[in-house]
């Protein structure tokens, strides 16, 4: 069983695109009521945070995404014709 979600990966979820852990399983066709779905769910939002995580090696981005200039990630983009 994978670790609950940390205050930093509820955060994720509202300030994404997804508001919380519901809608977020909703738009992967997961179910919050089952165990095995809610993992499945926490695993993909690890792997987007990690995604998301500026790296040393590209500054100028990593500089953007802090201003607002880019989107956290391309899942935003298809957010908006689900």
């Amino acid at each position: 069983m994978a670790p609950e979600y940390t205050a930093e990966e509820k955060k994720w979820l509202k300030d994404s695109c997804w508001r919380n852990e519901f809608h977020f399983l909703r738009s992967y066709a997961l179910n919050i009521y089952k165990d095995e779905d809610r993992e499945e769910g926490k695993r993909i939002v690890r792997g987007f945070m990690e995604l998301d995580a500026p790296s040393s090696s590209n500054s100028e981005s990593a500089e953007k995404l802090q201003k607002g200039k880019l989107l956290p990630s391309v899942k935003c983009f298809f957010m908006q014709y689900v």
